[in-house]
């Protein structure tokens, strides 16, 4: 193995390890604290981003886990061949990567939005005295939920890409 490909697969798994981890988190603890807040999750959801830059770091560490497992892809499939694809070990890889672009995808379309946005109405809220509107309330609320089932849906497909990656290579004694 050469040192390109152990750097790939450490990038790789490092970066799958964070945004997994990351989304499990978010579905199983934060969320559910962040909407029990009420209004004031939204102000959590803000530090979240702004302080600390989750979702750049979050959509950093995604992007990284993706390129890195399409030049793994490509190395391991000797350059998309049929036969590999095909294979039990190809098939799985296959589906567990094509499920991690899904997620990805969901991600950056659905949550970095939502989250850019809820982080604009906490601003505009903080900048008119920290009292919202009914209709800033809403659209939080709706974001929120929103970003709660999508993130819901991407913890499902990270957690069948992260079985199949496991999987993948005892299912023909590889």
């Amino acid at each position: 193995m050469n040192t390109y490909i152990i750097i790939l697969r450490l990038i790789h798994i490092l970066c799958g390890v964070l945004w997994a981890g990351g989304i499990f988190m978010l579905h199983l603890f934060v969320i559910p604290a962040i909407n029990a807040s009420g209004p004031e999750g939204g102000k959590v959801m803000r530090q979240l981003s702004a302080t600390n830059h989750f979702t750049t770091v979050m959509t950093s560490a995604a992007t990284l886990n993706i390129i890195a497992g399409l030049l793994l892809y490509w190395n391991i499939s000797n350059g998309l061949s049929p036969e590999w694809i095909h294979s039990p070990y190809g098939t799985t890889v296959t589906m567990g990567g094509l499920l991690a672009i899904v997620a990805y995808i969901l991600g950056i379309t659905i949550n970095r939005p939502g989250v850019n946005r809820i982080t604009k109405i906490g601003n505009d809220i903080a900048a008119a005295g920290g009292k919202p509107t009914e209709s800033q309330v809403a659209e939080m609320t709706s974001i929120r939920a929103r970003i709660a089932v999508n993130t819901r849906n991407m913890a499902v497909l990270l957690a069948i890409t992260v079985a199949c990656m496991a999987a993948a290579r005892y299912l023909n004694g590889v």
